[in-house]
């Protein structure tokens, strides 16, 4: 800092470099989410800006309505400026003539209340708001701020899925779009979907050089695959700017993976990562994200967490709503006469193996809050770690359970 406020007056140093010279020279060093790991930092480069100058906004022959490229629209990020998010947006505002709508830097993420969000949304009178699940979930106890986002042209979200109740309130009344990308391939533009289909991200392989690998039942992996001097000048209408990240690869996996839309080409649904999928001591492999959306719908539940890599059986880790939002009774009740009939229901055509046992649920408690990253998104391992007494008591009584059960025999 006490080189940054210095006044001393420093020399001159023009940068001479021609962009042939200086396509792969640093300019931005970010670091990652933290999502799929220990953050670490991601370097872009004079090319990665270039490409940004290049994106042409949206004109309406290409879509209908606006995007969060569309020019002279005021677009607010809740994303941190050191993050891809924040600076999409400032580069946006930079190279594509919109105005940037940034939060005050001081406030975490995850501190952001909804009268201060409502009151930026409000002041700033925006267009678009480009935000996190977990902030659009601050809307469902707060009707101000519900009115106050369906007034806005289009809600962009990023960094996770939308949860399903939060989802039907907006999804009628303003225009959901949800948008994919990362740190290291900055972002994967998609062409205007459905209202009805905000949660799949419409690509198009001839245009990204994407292609969908499936390496589950009913679950494609994004791979990145470098296109051929030809195929980009004359077929990709999109950057590969993974290529720009790690400039040594031909083909990038990216671990995240996706479901095919059941009637709509090119339209897919992002289903988790390759490494959420808990892979069972019985040698299956249970893919949990579609099962913790479908347990989250119910009014009581904040989040489901699936768990148990190399166990025999699946663990759930259940985190309700504040006891303000629960009926009276324990969460302990709660679970017996309103939540396991749900987690049944919700279980049904589902393979024996990945189905929870009533004694395999572990209750999160209030003094031992969920980790999240700064996009609200649960950190699976972290949050295994900080239960793994609770998770482990529950093997311990299956264990004993089968043990007697088989003398019993």
């Amino acid at each position: 800092m006490d080189e940054l406020m210095n006044e001393t007056a420093v020399k001159r140093f023009p940068y001479l470099k021609t962009y042939a010279e200086g396509a792969s020279d640093p300019v931005l060093i970010l670091h990652t989410s933290g999502s799929t790991g220990f953050p670490k930092p991601v370097t872009w480069t004079n090319a990665h800006l270039v490409c940004m100058a290049f994106m042409k906004p949206s004109s309406p022959s290409e879509t209908p309505g606006p995007t969060t490229q569309s020019e002279r629209m005021r677009v607010f990020t809740s994303s941190a400026i050191y993050h891809v998010g924040g600076m999409l947006i400032l580069s946006t505002a930079i190279y594509l003539n919109i105005t940037a709508v940034l939060p005050p830097l001081h406030i975490p993420t995850l501190q952001i209340t909804a009268s201060e969000l409502e009151s930026w949304l409000s002041m700033a009178n925006c267009d678009i708001a480009t935000l996190f699940p977990s902030q659009l979930s601050l809307a469902q106890d707060s009707s101000s701020l519900l009115d106050e986002i369906c007034k806005l042209k289009l809600v962009s979200y990023i960094g996770a899925p939308l949860p399903p109740r939060i989802a039907g309130l907006l999804r009628k009344r303003v225009h959901l779009v949800t948008e994919f990308g990362s740190t290291e391939l900055v972002r994967v533009r998609g062409q205007p979907t459905d209202p009805e289909d905000h949660q799949y991200i419409h690509v198009k392989v001839s245009q990204t050089g994407i292609q969908w690998r499936e390496t589950l039942p009913g679950r494609y992996e994004m791979v990145h695959v470098r296109a051929t001097p030809g195929q980009a000048e004359n077929e990709l209408l999109q950057p590969q700017y993974i290529f720009m990240t790690y400039p040594d690869l031909q083909e990038y996996s990216s671990g995240d993976l996706f479901s095919k839309h059941p009637t709509k080409p090119d339209h897919w649904k992002y289903e988790g990562r390759t490494d959420d999928s808990v892979v069972l001591s019985i040698g299956q492999n249970v893919i949990p994200k579609a099962y913790e959306e479908r347990l989250e719908r119910h009014a009581a539940v904040r989040s489901a967490t699936v768990l148990g890599n190399d166990r025999p059986c699946v663990c759930l880790l259940l985190e309700l709503e504040p006891e303000k939002d629960r009926r009276d009774g324990t969460p302990g009740e709660m679970l017996d006469q309103e939540i396991w009939p749900a987690i049944q229901r919700a279980s049904e055509g589902m393979r024996t193996y990945e189905q929870v046992q009533r004694s395999m649920i572990v209750l999160a408690r209030p003094e031992k809050p969920i980790p999240r990253n700064f996009k609200g998104a649960v950190k699976r391992g972290e949050a295994w770690e900080l239960y793994q007494t609770e998770i482990e008591a529950c093997y311990a009584r299956l264990s004993d359970s089968s043990a007697s059960n088989t003398k019993s025999c």
